[in-house]
């Protein structure tokens, strides 16, 4: 494993693994409430939903940095508590 916490995907074994981080959660429901404004001009409903959104954004720094398999679409929490391994 790296410093970083990137490690293979512990369900299938794929190397081919993401790392989503806080800034990532952040902008995923900013952006996201930021379309649905548009929709909630012709309907309400949408509206509330897009200032609830972007009102919860802020949480995301809360949460901890996951690792996401491409192949599979296993998600985990980053562990660098293991250590550095060798390479």
């Amino acid at each position: 494993m790296r410093k970083d916490g990137w490690e293979p995907c512990p369900r299938c074994g794929s190397k081919r693994v993401e790392q989503r981080g806080k800034l990532f959660f952040f902008f995923l429901p900013l952006v996201s409430g930021g379309c649905l404004v548009w929709l909630g001009l012709l309907f309400f409903p949408f509206l509330i939903i897009a200032a609830l959104l972007v009102l919860c954004s802020p949480l995301a720094f809360l949460m901890p940095k996951m690792n996401q398999c491409q192949d599979c679409k296993y998600s985990w929490k980053v562990n660098k508590e293991k250590g550095v391994q060798a390479q």
